[in-house]
């Protein structure tokens, strides 16, 4: 199977094309584990367990006839005031229960459906536009289905590092390596059988996702 490298989302700077504004149906199609990322806050520096998570937009292209594809980094927390949590929340159209988030895999939301609202905003200088996702959502009831991604699916965890290689670049060169030792040129044994980024649900049917995004214990993700 050809693959299909993820490219840089758009920001709308040189010769970048933003992602248009609007609310627009899309498929995830990479969750990247960032690792332990630093940031700067009223002067106060914090640390905390980043995701990157980019969705493929399914009926938006730019000049080149290429989907748009938009991301959003992520605190890795369930904690009700997490803004991953009421992502998924909202993405389900439910509340989690109790039982589910002791066992909430994220690796599960790769390849599925959803409605994502883009907005531009301007950096604080004003040298750059950004094309932020600031909602998502399930896909109304009675909607069809939109087509596969093109991108293949990519799932990657700084816990089992065996796909490293199939990280784009410019987003590789973002993660936090810290404590990753181990270079894999190709995966072991266990995962030969799929191609490197077709690892965790393009094998399976739209129809495991039809009612709501499923969940299953999954050591790497579950917080």
């Amino acid at each position: 199977m050809a693959s299909f490298i993820l490219p840089k989302p758009s920001e709308g700077n040189g010769d970048f094309e933003r992602a248009p504004e609007g609310t627009h149906v899309a498929r995830c199609i990479s969750i990247v584990d960032m690792g332990m990322q630093t940031s700067t806050f009223s002067g106060e520096e914090k640390s905390a367990h980043k995701v990157h998570v980019a969705f493929e937009l399914s009926h938006e292209r730019d000049a080149k006839a290429r989907p748009f594809i938009v991301s959003k980094r992520y605190t890795v927390s369930l904690h009700e005031k997490a803004s991953l949590r009421k992502d998924l929340e909202a993405w389900r159209g439910k509340s989690f229960t109790k039982d589910e988030l002791a066992a909430f895999d994220l690796a599960k939301l790769c390849g599925v459906s959803c409605m994502v609202t883009v907005k531009h905003t301007v950096s604080a200088d004003g040298s750059k536009t950004y094309a932020n996702i600031v909602a998502i959502s399930g896909l109304p009831k009675g909607m069809q289905q939109p087509p596969p991604a093109e991108a293949d699916q990519l799932v990657f965890t700084l816990s089992d590092p065996w796909n490293r290689e199939a990280v784009p670049e410019w987003l590789a060169s973002k993660i936090n390596w810290a404590g990753v030792t181990q270079k894999m040129a190709t995966p072991p044994p266990s995962r030969q059988a799929q191609p490197v980024q077709q690892t965790v649900s393009a094998v399976m049917s739209e129809d495991d996702f039809s009612d709501s995004i499923p969940f299953r214990q999954h050591a790497h993700w579950s917080h």
